[in-house]
């Protein structure tokens, strides 16, 4: 196991535009954790900080160049990524290119059908833009994210892709009741919000 895994931040890739930035999402150990206590890097101005390498937004965090969550661990976290040389260690990538591609030519309709690769990429995608709303207070993305049919389908995903069998919680199949349309007009500005928000920072 990584010597960076007691820190619970990991260095996330997102892909826009063709061109892969970084940033760091992680839990804040110093909010309840029956609170949303997974966070992201903002910048001052409260849009998502992205870097176009891991290096520059460990850097972001030890020179606090920007607004930093649980700052005790953020920062140990941080040191220990110089320290170690250790700036490859991507723990995931969010293609936000590819949700565009999901969102217009799969089946989404087709709630059962989806393959566990595309409920992973949406899944993440919704996390990330809940995140970023409840930290960043923006009420209308958070209104977006608790829109019917997008829990309809984050809970059906969950249940049957990430859940471990005695947290199931034995959902019934909602095709009746979710509306594709709606969610793929939602996820879409789900998309168009996040990607308005977002600050590419370089702090060599």
């Amino acid at each position: 196991m990584s010597t960076l895994a007691k820190f619970k931040q990991w260095l996330v890739a997102i892909k826009l535009n063709s061109t892969l930035y970084f940033t760091v999402w992680g839990y804040d150990s110093t909010v309840d954790e029956s609170t949303n206590d997974t966070k992201i890097l903002i910048n001052h101005h409260k849009s998502v900080a992205l870097f176009s390498e891991t290096k520059y937004a460990v850097n972001a965090v030890i020179q606090h160049k920007i607004a930093l969550f649980d700052s005790y661990n953020l920062l140990k976290w941080a040191t220990a990524i110089r320290e170690e040389k250790l700036f490859f260690e991507v723990n995931t990538l969010l293609d936000f290119d590819n949700i565009i591609r999901i969102i217009d030519n799969t089946k989404l309709s087709d709630i059962k059908g989806i393959s566990p690769a595309d409920a992973k990429e949406v899944i993440e995608f919704i996390n990330f833009c809940s995140d970023f709303a409840d930290q960043s207070n923006d009420e209308k993305l958070m209104s977006l994210c608790q829109n019917p049919n997008v829990r309809l389908f984050w809970n059906y995903i969950y249940d049957t892709f990430f859940w471990k069998k005695e947290e199931k919680a034995s959902l019934k199949p909602t095709s009746e009741k979710y509306d594709n349309s709606d969610f793929q007009k939602v996820l879409k500005q789900m998309y168009t919000s996040i990607i308005t928000n977002i600050a590419i920072m370089d702090v060599p």
